[in-house]
């Protein structure tokens, strides 16, 4: 007779087989850094395009896992909150928004990117995924703390680094690194 198996014990092999945490991590830091690091300068794929195309990136990453180790299924709900995240980084980036909002919070690079943290917010909101919302909680404190502190500079170096962008940075590439150490970990439950 088999043992039953624990409800939790298979959601977390789930999570781990398609890299549920990992993937959110890793692209949604990566592009976040990326974009807090040239305060939104002109890029080649400008940044209210960018950052809900991270989410895209998640699902696609999620759908190709899907496809190649038959796991998962039914992660278009990545897709929904990629096209809402899409849908408010327009809003913060439309003349409208401009008109509304006090020209000076408009200075922020954080303030942008909060419809992004928003959007990993809910994708740990639909998976009950706590690492996700830890994450999504320290990426949210550093977009605020970045704007707390927009007019302090660390004096150490020359020139001086403005904590404006330094500490959403930080967060950013904080999620990175946790993501790449999820994923190890993640690869190591599904060879197990």
């Amino acid at each position: 007779m088999t043992e039953p198996i624990d409800p939790g014990v298979l959601r977390d092999r789930v999570r781990a087989d398609r890299h549920a945490t990992s993937f959110p991590l890793v692209v949604v830091g990566a592009v976040g850094f990326h974009y807090i690091s040239f305060n939104f300068a002109s890029d080649w794929v400008p940044w209210w395009y960018g950052m809900p195309l991270a989410f895209v990136i998640i699902w696609a990453l999620q759908w190709r896992t899907e496809r190649s180790q038959g796991v998962g299924g039914g992660h278009d709900d990545v897709l929904m909150i990629a096209f809402v995240v899409f849908l408010a980084t327009s809003l913060v980036a439309s003349e409208t928004w401009a008109s509304i909002v006090p020209s000076s919070t408009r200075q922020y690079p954080s303030v942008w990117v909060l419809p992004t943290v928003a959007g990993l917010g809910a994708i740990a909101w639909r998976q009950q995924n706590r690492a996700l919302a830890i994450w999504t909680s320290i990426l949210a404190a550093g977009l605020l703390m970045g704007s707390v502190f927009q007019d302090s500079t660390l004096n150490w170096f020359d020139p001086e680094i403005p904590l404006q962008t330094l500490l959403p940075q930080l967060a950013f590439l904080g999620a990175v690194i946790a993501g790449l150490t999820q994923f190890r970990a993640e690869t190591a439950t599904v060879r197990s």
